[in-house]
């Protein structure tokens, strides 16, 4: 049993599952209070189009910054991008709690906080709050199916960038060099969560999960919250076996592996299981 690390893959699922059912949290105020009265859900069908320009978006940022990565070796630029995705998942997220000018001094308060505090738990924490406040956004604009749909495409992306091309592994280093990288990093022990940022290394020990990783996931499990809470909380279960199964072959093979895989398998299933289909 020691060699599956379960400390790892308990950090691993707890993290998850704050950051998952916080999202749904703020799907369900976004709904009560954001959405003009009376908005009907997105049709099957009919969100198509957002799906094709979603993935032109993303395929199109990946091209850039694969480009920008190899012509600019310094991380000033990267840095900047990073913490400007950071600031507006911060204020998306605190403006559903607070007035829109305390949302903004809120989340420059965080930011402060991430920038001038160098830990793990910081930075992992702030992180999630980022993710939170992005991936309902996106999720309540599909109807489930569609958003599923845009997973299982961006999974079959993620298996070719990390088994076939493998320009993913690279990008991510660089990333994580320039201390620009939107991703978690997951200890073994409690206490190195207190490390300090600069510790952590590919190779390092902290197993490191990518940002799309958390909130793609997010953004079916949010979908989900127009049909119903059991809906969303069983995608949420699945996700999190799905990540258990990511776990037990990153331990056994030794090697990177794509994640979004078996993770939207796993929440697709659940999905289905919930609704009855």
């Amino acid at each position: 049993m020691n060699r599956l690390r379960l400390p790892l893959l308990f950090w691993t699922l707890f993290l998850f599952a704050i950051a998952q059912g916080t999202a749904l949290y703020i799907a369900h105020q976004i709904m009560m209070f954001e959405l003009p009265a009376g908005l009907q859900a997105p049709v099957q069908g009919q969100d198509i189009e957002i799906v094709w320009q979603f993935l032109a978006l993303f395929f199109a940022a990946t091209i850039v910054l694969v480009i920008l990565i190899r012509l600019h070796r310094g991380k000033v630029f990267f840095r900047a991008v990073f913490l400007a995705a950071v600031f507006f998942g911060l204020f998306r997220l605190f403006l559903v709690i607070f007035p829109f000018s305390l949302a903004l001094s809120v989340a420059g308060i965080f930011l402060a906080a991430f920038l001038v505090l160098p830990a793990v738990w910081v930075h992992d924490f702030v992180v999630i709050l980022a993710a939170v406040g992005i991936g309902p956004v996106f999720g309540l604009q599909f109807h489930w199916l569609s958003a599923a749909l845009l997973l299982l495409v961006l999974s079959l992306y993620d298996i070719i960038a990390v088994t076939v091309t493998k320009h993913m592994i690279p990008l991510a280093h660089a990333l994580i060099e320039r201390q620009a990288s939107f991703v978690l990093f997951v200890p073994d022990r409690l206490r190195d969560f207190r490390a300090h940022i600069s510790r952590v290394r590919p190779g390092s020990g902290f197993l490191i999960i990518g940002g799309g990783d958390l909130i793609l996931p997010m953004i079916l499990a949010t979908s989900l919250t127009r049909v119903s809470l059991q809906a969303s909380i069983a995608s949420i279960c699945g996700m999190l076996v799905g990540i258990a199964a990511n776990h037990v072959l990153i331990v056994t093979r030794r090697q990177p592996i794509p994640a979004l895989p078996l993770m939207v398998i796993g929440a697709v299933i659940g999905a289905l299981a919930a609704i009855g289909v």
